[in-house]
């Protein structure tokens, strides 16, 4: 954990602290806090909302379970350089099977179990791509009619960047029609394809 605030130059500042207690005791009362703002996960949501507050003059505290892929050595793949396999195009399919910064949970589709079955990717049992084992019962789909023990394999980032570190900087642009559908609904025209496309270019 630690915090972001503003430097000299506008761009944000890193403070570390002693332990993580450090930052529990500081965060732990609203009246007293150092912190405008704490913000759990520094995924593509909370790292950049982190980074704007910050820029804003805001002080500015992100909690993060995982670990700095760009830091850590890969489980997957050990021969990798430091955070190669989140920084390399196309390699996102070793980031996505990395022990390292992968959280194997198992989801489903449908409710009911007799059509989840027919689902080509649906696992009994999944089994971890790093290991060959089968899943711990705390990664297993939780539904009553299967006993949390079937689903369709669906690993999730941890670490600094969240999710981002699976994509390996691979982005794909919408459907016209998917962005005119959300300014249709909310009647925001800044959400039309031909304004959205200029922003998602950017």
């Amino acid at each position: 954990m630690a915090s972001q605030n503003p430097g000299p130059t506008g761009s944000p500042v890193v403070d570390t602290f002693s332990s993580n207690q450090e930052l529990v005791d500081q965060a732990r009362d609203k009246d007293t806090t150092p912190f405008d703002y704490i913000i759990v996960g520094s995924g593509a949501g909370g790292g950049p909302l982190a980074a704007r507050l910050a820029l804003a003059g805001k002080k500015v505290l992100v909690i993060e379970a995982g670990s700095d892929p760009a830091r850590t050595k890969s489980l997957g793949y050990p021969e990798a350089e430091l955070g190669e396999v989140t920084r390399v195009p196309g390699y996102q399919g070793a980031a996505t099977e990395d022990a390292e910064m992968s959280w194997m949970f198992s989801v489903r589709h449908y409710a009911d179990s007799a059509r989840q079955a027919r689902d080509q990717k649906y696992n009994k049992i999944p089994i971890d791509p790093n290991t060959g084992q089968k899943l711990a019962t705390k990664f297993l789909d939780p539904h009553p009619h299967n006993g949390g023990r079937q689903g369709i394999l669906y690993p999730r980032s941890s670490g600094i960047g969240g999710c981002t570190g699976h994509h390996a900087m691979i982005t794909i642009a919408p459907n016209d029609k998917d962005w005119n559908y959300i300014a249709d609904l909310t009647g925001d025209e800044s959400w039309r394809a031909d304004r959205s496309l200029r922003s998602f270019s950017r």
